[in-house]
Parts: C-alpha cells; structure tokens; sequence
C-alpha cells in the first residue's frame, strides 16, 4: 500500500498544483490583468543582466563580442522566462505565497515591479544552484565534445557551395516522388530569386532521409553539425587547449560572482571551433526558422564573420490580434531578436518586426514561405471551401501568452462557434467543406471543441484532411478559402487565385485590424453568408483527387 502511494503521489501533486495554477489565471481575470505574464516577459527581453554582463571578454565571445550581452540575455529567456517562469508566478498568485524562481537579482525586481510578491533570498540561493549545475554540466559536456572532435569520422564532403538548413524534419524536404507537388521549404528556396546564385547543395539535419533533389540542386543530409566540421589535428588541438584554459577561466569567473562564462561555456566552444573551421567547409547560406526561440547561436556570429549568410525565415504570419483598446506591443516576443536578416511574407509582417525591435533589422520581403509537405492521397471533391481553424488547448494543458488568449477568454466557444457557423452556411449554399485542423493534440483539445468538431466532421460534405497535408495542396484545389483569425493560411494563395477570408463569429476582432495583413474580415453568420454567395457560389468546379 506504501508502495502504490508513493506511486500515486506524483500524480496527486501534479493535479494539486495544477488547480493551483487554474485559480491564479482566473486571478488574473477577475483583475483584468490577463497581460501581466507578457508585460513580465516583454520587460525581461529589455533589461541587462549582472553577473558581469556588463564588461564581457572577447576572447570567450569571439565574433560576437559586440553582441554578448544580447546573447547572455537570449539564452536565459528561451531557459528561465518561458513557461516555467509562467508557471511559477501562476502557482504562487493560486497559493497567494511569494514567488521563489532561480532568476538574476535584476530579473527578480523586474517581477516585483509587477506587484508580485517575491522572496528574493530562496530565489538567489536557487540560482546559485542552478548556476554551479549549468557549470557542472557544461565541463561535462564540453568534454564529451572535445573528445568528439578527436575520434568523429567526418563526412567527406565535395566543397561545392551549399545552403544549410537548421532544425528541419523529414515532411520539410521535397517529396521522393519528383512529379508530386511539393509545398516544403527546400523547394522553396530552390526557387527563391534571393537565394544564393551560386550555391548547388541544399545540406540538412534529418538523419536517414534518402537524397534528393530540386532545382537542379542535391538535397542531402549532413551527419555533423556545423560546429563539428572542424578537420586537421592542429586545429582539434588548438580547440582542446583554449577549451580547457576557457574551463578554469570559467569556474574562477563564476566563483568571483561573474557567472556568465559558466553559463555559456559550451555554447563558447562550439563557437570557437567555428571560428577554428576554414570556410571551404561552411555553407554559404545558414538560415533558420523562427519558432518561438529568441537564442540566436553563437557559433553563427563567428560563421557570419567568415562570410557565411545567416538568415531567420518565418514559416507563419506569427501575428497576435488588436485588443479592443488598441494595439499592445508584443516585444515579448519579438525584442531580444538579434539576427542579421530576417526573411518575411510581407509589408505587414516587416512592419511588425520594426515596431517591436530594439535594433533596426534587415528584413527582406519574400512571399509566403512553404515549410512542409505530404506525399499522402486525399480527395477533394467539386464545389469544395477549404476551411482552416485551430485547436484550442485547454488550460490544463496550455495557458495562452498572446493576445489571442484574450479573445479565446471572452469567447470561450469561439472555436465551436467557427465550425458551426461555416458548415451551416456551406450547408445551406451547397458546397462542400474541406476541413484541415493546424495540428491535432488529442486530449489537450477542450472538450466542447471536439464535440463540435466531431458533429460537424460527421455530417454530409465535410471532408475532413490529415493536419500533416500541406495547406497549399488544399487551397489550390479549392474555390475559397475561410480562415481563423489570424492564421497564415489565409495569406498563402493571391486573392486573384483564390479568394479568401477571416471568420469571426464573435465580433470581437476589430474588421481594422493589420495583423489580417489586407484580408478581409468578415464577421457574423449572415455576412458570412452573403460573401460565400456572392464570391465563392458563381466560381465552379476545382477538385483533385490523387
């Protein structure tokens, strides 16, 4: 019996801080306050660490010395201001108890200039912890990647110019089958007026994908990372004793109250042993997609030094909606960035980044950016509207960040009420309803949701397509296409190609609003239905079946 309660308790205490978390979000709204977590966050991405933050050493940033206090800051956000931190502050309005989280001392005022209630000593002691833990793991580390770069058998690579693409899985690469349509980003790039003229190898990182190719160009993955393309036992060597020299360095650093070092220790290295790596053997195009995370590498500096281009792409619109009082900053999200171009959609999306940036990016406007595809079958029928909504968490599960989690407060049913409004009118107009969902999380889904979702899906003609099919393929074999707001897919395909839209059923979303980036918001069931009956019902057929 023992046993089984020790087994259980995990469970129970899970459960018990969970509720905990749930009463401190429903603080926040019965307070009006349901921003503070992305006020917190958007103030942490603009204020300057300690811990010697403010002189750093160029001989441990290298490249990106001029940056080191921006890179310091970003890998602590993506680590210490996330969720984690969310979860904490919610736990400790549930218990109405002070805050105790492992944060640097100005990072804690930043909270308590909040109005939160914070202990500063249990707080400090725990990043104490958490610092002498990142120094322990890191020597570990550190050392598992020295003695890598002594025995790893390099890939022989022809030293042709190659793009690398980072963090790629397999349904981003073109489809095996050459005479399928593929929506991924290689084949985007492939056909990218801006890209790189002379590269003739696209390079990725999904492990056992087989060749292929686009554009006249091989895609392939590389077996090591680009900071293990280090090649001659001089160079390996020169790497072993800067890194141990770097180690004690570190450790004394840290011991001194200047923490940094110990906390980017690795991140340290890898970045010297691209900077020890000649450029025959670095692409000539880095670029990366933004998924959330503010860190941008520090090995990419020292690439960037040595001629490479580093890019961040956008594969969404990322836009967030206008509250009721106006437009709220979203620094939260976008001011810790620091890439040195960024590849985006549109005006709008530019715009969005120069607004919320503390320095001046260079973006450049590329169209929409196709990420991922599918070699799956699927039908569509004749007279088909391909309808695109996204799947709310429950709280349990997820407590939304963004201005969208406004909108879904004040309209708990909005999702439900979005696929029961379009089917209804689809239904009375006598078109087919194409639903493709964003992603599906199983339980995580609310419940009131997935009953919708399930009566609509059960219903004459709804088709309803896997989530991993690309949106393009379902667009381009649609009349029309009907969108959640402010979900990409309604900015993929031209309006001239195929007309497109914003539902709200709600009204809340306010029809001004920039982040629909110049598509129409329609709001209500019944002007719903005069635009399917006016724009959609003359157009025909389209289909595809394969």
């Amino acid at each position: 019996m023992s046993s089984l309660l020790r087994a259980l308790s995990p469970i129970f205490l899970k459960r018990s801080k969970l509720r905990l978390m749930l009463r401190g979000y429903a603080r926040l709204r019965k307070q009006g306050r349901i921003n503070l977590l992305r006020r917190i966050k958007s103030d942490i991405s603009v204020t300057q660490l300690g811990g010697g933050s403010e002189s750093l050493s160029p001989l441990f940033f290298g490249a990106s010395a001029e940056k080191s206090m921006v890179v310091v800051r970003q890998y602590l956000i993506d680590r210490h201001a996330g969720a984690g931190l969310n979860r904490a502050i919610l736990l400790a309005l549930g218990r109405d108890s002070k805050l105790v989280y492992p944060l640097p001392k100005v990072w804690l005022k930043v909270l308590v200039d909040h109005g939160l209630n914070v202990c500063f000593i249990r707080s400090s002691l725990a990043w104490m912890c958490v610092l002498f833990v990142y120094f322990v793991r890191n020597i570990v580390r550190v050392s598992g990647f020295l003695i890598k770069s002594f025995l790893v058998k390099r890939q022989v690579m022809p030293l042709k110019p190659y793009a690398y693409f980072n963090g790629l899985s397999a349904v981003n690469l073109p489809n095996l089958d050459p005479s399928a349509p593929s929506y991924d980003v290689c084949s985007w790039y492939a056909k990218w007026s801006g890209r790189i003229s002379h590269v003739e190898i696209i390079r990725h990182d999904v492990v056992g994908h087989p060749v292929t190719s686009v554009g006249g160009m091989r895609v392939e993955n590389i077996k090591l990372p680009p900071y293990l393309l280090l090649v001659g036992l001089g160079r390996v060597s020169a790497l072993v004793v800067w890194s141990v020299v770097t180690m004690v360095l570190s450790g004394m650093a840290l011991i001194c109250g200047r923490w940094c070092y110990a906390v980017l220790l690795l991140e340290a290295v890898r970045s010297k042993a691209v900077a020890l790596t000649s450029q025959e053997f670095l692409a000539d195009d880095y670029l990366f997609h933004h998924s959330g995370s503010a860190y941008r590498p520090m090995w990419t500096y020292e690439a960037e030094k040595k001629g490479s281009r580093v890019a961040c792409y956008f594969y969404s619109t990322s836009e967030q909606p206008k509250l009721p009082h106006g437009y709220e900053t979203q620094k939260f999200e976008w001011a810790a960035l620091s890439w040195p171009i960024y590849l985006v959609w549109d005006k709008y999306q530019e715009e969005l980044l120069r607004r919320n940036m503390n320095d001046k990016p260079n973006v450049l406007i590329v169209g929409p950016i196709f990420f991922s595809t599918s070699a799956q079958k699927f039908y569509i029928p004749p007279n088909s509207v391909a309808v695109f909504d996204s799947e709310p968490h429950r709280l349990a599960f997820h407590f939304p960040n963004s201005t969208l989690g406004d909108y879904l407060v004040a309209h708990p049913d909005l999702n439900a009420r979005f696929l029961q409004d379009v089917h209804a009118v689809l239904r009375e107009t006598r078109l087919n309803m194409v639903l493709k969902r964003k992603r599906e999380i199983g339980s995580r889904t609310r419940k009131s949701y997935l009953r919708a979702f399930r009566k609509v899906a059960g219903e004459g003609g709804v088709v309803v397509l896997p989530s991993s099919l690309s949106p393009a393929l379902v667009i381009e074999h649609s009349l029309g296409v009907i969108s959640m707001p402010f979900t990409s897919t309604a900015l993929m395909m031209p309006a001239s190609v195929v007309p497109s839209i914003y539902y709200d059923p709600t009204g809340w979303i306010s029809v001004d609003d920039e982040a629909a980036h110049g598509v129409p918001i329609i709001v209500g069931i019944d002007a719903l239905r005069q635009w399917v009956r006016d724009t959609i019902k003359p157009l025909g057929t389209r289909g595809h079946e394969c």
